[in-house]
């Protein structure tokens, strides 16, 4: 065929495909119709701030609707902070349904939107108002850190989410809403105050209220009770909470080894001056369930404290990171005040009430306690005649039904029920306590939530609701611990082991861990208080009697572990048990074990087997080049010309078109190569570092690495490793294995990062 004719057909396929394109693309355009939406509030049958979900044939679509002022949209519906506007969707049959958070009822339609538009009300009714309690939310994100919304969208998710105060707290930045609550004349529905999630690389901290106008708190020092004293200089009367402190990498009590079955920590430098805890972060719960990266309920660390004598608030947050995915409310905070009134919360009553206690945590059910008259939630009463009445009171919406209900008393489980799904529950029941005890209050459901409140990890947000709890003191004398009895028991006891192991058959597991913080570490006795613990039943509880077991170093522990060895049910726990008795092993052993933790699911025992068996000898020296390009954090998956060839000698095209070439580095004394000192431009960068490490034999072996952020790693040209994580580098965050070849070992590692951290750690084990 001649070449003109081979380009006439070229150009009437192109323009054909344009064509074609061009049609396609009107026809989506076309295929939007108007909808002009109101939800009305059925009182006052006036428009009320809500949230709009939408589902096609049953399922979450993404109707591509773009931001707008007042509304606060993501995928398959919005929130709206005046309760009526016009949104652009896709012409079609939906199911529709309108909701405001936890105390409205939701209006579920079945609705069909047409050219060139639709007019459809719906209407939602307050099913339930708390007196003397608001509800709160003290930990969300905004486009300020790493959320995706903008603070007029957060705040119109909060009030759309039915929330009446909220503390903003972003990472390591004092953002304030005032500004977008006024700009959208919202003042009616709530107010809000400045706080800071203060974000280190052993936990994060939200520290509130702050003045708008103050420099977040950025100090780092590994001792906390430095970093809590900066975070108390910024301004008196803050509120220190700590957020997640259970999960994998941000957990704040296992940096610091807070021992789970005793409450103590180890580390010296952990500190006790926090005000708050979260024992439910996100709608999932984690703190109250546990996964791989939540390895231990926060829970039972909560009611460790209570025995200790530490009386630190329970909180429930979101910590939403955007608007659909993790909603405004799922967990939230019943706070008490002396106003119902939103526009005229006082921020100050607010903190009093979190620091004192005065706090139910719902996640779709609120929960109230009394005890007798007096007792309210967070308050200590004395009662010397032997009797107590408890009130006890569950409430929720009615598409969120409560049916089971439970008591505790001093941590233990006293009373629970499963009753007929109810959305009222009220009990009156009269107590004689035979000691000092404190209360917790508990509702829940088995039903999903879901599509009002979306599912997490693939699973149905259930309904749950705790409060704080009520002390009472029977005798007047002050009110005695669990950890008080236990100090009393060992110093009748102790002396005689014998004695002290008969006395041990009749205590329970409450019990025993107050003995185990308090007993001297080490020797028969702790023996005798390990063995009792694992009598429990509780999945939980063994775990960690196990670990604790292997690190006991007499004759009679070890003898004991190996005898029991085959009891251990969690193949996690066995390995991690594995790994704390063969710390003097050969090389190799180490290695296997190594090498077999880079499956383990559980990140925070392959990082303690990790940082047991790990040399801390690591590469400084590197040839390292950079920065590249990180569009929209794409940067790891972006092919650059290092990928494909080594050169040293070579320069290329980076950054803003800058040139640059490789240079040689070395890390500093504990190992870290800080790609933040080498260059200028770091945010949203991409960076290769290159070494070669010649081996004299073919060798199995490992490499222990850490990366901030996301990475990737090639050996001798083939990948082995690639990630993207938003995470601070530590010198164990991944386990990678590999086989050395004999002679040259190059490798390749390239990291990415996002706004702040840059960095890398990398150990090759060998002999």
């Amino acid at each position: 065929m001649p070449k003109k004719q081979k380009l006439l057909i070229i150009s009437l396929i192109a323009v054909f495909m344009i064509v074609m394109v061009t049609g396609q693309n009107n026809e989506k355009a076309d295929n939007k119709a108007t909808l002009n939406f109101t939800i009305l509030d059925s009182k006052t049958d006036q428009p009320i701030p809500g949230k709009l979900i939408f589902l096609k044939n049953g399922k979450e679509i993404d109707l591509g609707i773009p931001d707008k002022k007042f509304l606060a949209p993501e995928k398959n519906g919005f929130y709206t902070a005046t309760g009526e506007g016009k949104v652009s969707i896709p012409v079609g049959e939906y199911t529709v349904y309108a909701c405001r958070g936890m105390e409205y009822s939701i209006d579920k339609k079945k609705v069909e939107i047409t050219k060139p538009e639709s007019n459809i009300t719906w209407s939602i009714k307050r099913e339930f108002n708390p007196p003397g309690y608001v509800s709160g939310a003290l930990h969300m994100h905004t486009l300020n850190s790493d959320g995706n919304c903008t603070e007029e969208e957060r705040v119109t998710s909060l009030i759309g989410g039915g929330l009446e105060f909220a503390i903003a707290t972003d990472h390591n930045y004092v953002s304030d809403f005032t500004n977008a609550v006024k700009a959208m004349q919202a003042e009616q529905y709530i107010t809000t105050c400045s706080g800071n999630e203060l974000t280190t690389d052993r936990g994060h901290f939200n520290v509130y209220p702050l003045p708008p106008e103050t420099e977040a708190s950025v100090h780092d020092p590994e001792d906390a009770r430095v970093l809590f004293g900066h975070a108390r200089d910024v301004q008196n009367n803050t509120i220190i909470q700590a957020n997640h402190p259970r999960m994998g990498g941000l957990d704040y009590f296992g940096h610091y080894d807070l021992d789970p079955l005793s409450g103590v920590a180890e580390d010296p430098t952990f500190s006790w001056d926090f005000d708050a805890v979260e024992v439910m972060n996100e709608a999932v719960g984690w703190g109250i369930t546990t996964n791989e990266k939540n390895y231990y309920p926060v829970w039972y660390d909560w009611f460790n404290f209570f025995n200790m004598g530490f009386n630190v608030t329970g909180v429930g947050n979101t910590d939403s990171h955007n608007l659909f995915g993790q909603p405004m409310g799922w967990p939230q905070n019943y706070i008490a005040s002396s106003t119902d009134d939103p526009a005229h919360i006082d921020v100050r009553e607010m903190t009093k009430s979190i620091k004192e206690g005065k706090v139910s945590v719902s996640r779709g059910i609120y929960t109230n306690l009394v005890i007798n008259k007096n007792g309210k939630i967070g308050s200590e009463i004395v009662d010397k005649d032997g009797k107590i009445k408890v009130k006890l009171k569950a409430l929720s919406p009615s598409w969120a039904k409560i049916e089971q209900v439970s008591l505790y008393a001093n941590g233990r489980k006293i009373w629970s029920e499963n009753i007929k799904p109810t959305t009222k529950f009220k009990k009156t029941m009269k107590l004689k306590p035979e000691n000092d005890t404190w209360y917790v209050f508990r509702a829940e459901g088995n039903s999903g939530l879901w599509p009002i409140v979306t599912k997490q990890h693939g699973y149905d947000v259930t309904p749950l609701g705790f409060t704080n709890p009520v002390w009472v003191d029977i005798d007047g004398n002050g009110f005695e611990t669990e950890k008080d009895r236990a100090l009393t028991f060992l110093e009748k006891y102790s002396d005689d082991l014998n004695t002290f192991n008969a006395q041990l058959e009749n205590k329970d597991i409450w019990f025993i861990r107050q003995l185990l913080g308090q007993a001297e570490k080490g020797g028969e006795l702790e023996l005798s208080l390990l063995k009792g613990l694992l009598r429990s039943e509780d999945k939980f509880i063994r775990k960690f009697t196990f670990l604790r077991l292997a690190k006991l170093k007499t004759p009679g522990a070890k003898k004991y572990l190996n005898s029991i060895k085959s009891d251990i049910e969690d193949n996690n726990v066995r390995l991690l048990v594995e790994a704390m008795t063969s710390l003097d092993a050969p090389f190799q052993k180490k290695v296997s074990i190594l090498r077999q933790s880079w499956d383990m699911k559980n990140e925070q025992f392959r990082k303690r087997i990790t940082k047991m068996l790990s040399p801390h000898e690591y590469q400084k020296q590197w040839h390292i080049v950079g920065p590249f390009d990180n569009p929209e954090s794409d940067g790891l998956y972006i092919e650059y010309p290092p990928e494909k060839e080594i050169d040293l000698a070579e320069s290329y095209i980076g950054k803003k078109n800058k040139e640059i070439s490789w240079q040689k580095i070395k890390g500093d004394q504990n190992g870290l190569i800080d790609f933040i000192k080498f260059f200028d431009d770091t945010r949203y960068s991409v960076v290769y570092a290159y070494v070669n490490i010649p081996s004299d034999e073919e060798l199995k072996t490992a490499i222990i690495f850490g990366s901030d952020d996301g990475s990737a790693v090639w050996h001798n040209g083939k990948e082995i490793y690639r990630d993207f994580a938003r995470r601070s580098a530590i010198p164990h965050n991944e386990i990678i294995p590999l086989t050395l070849n004999k002679g040259d070992n190059r490798f390749l590692v390239k990291v990415e990062n996002g706004t702040s951290g840059w960095g890398l750690y990398f150990q090759l084990l060998t002999p």
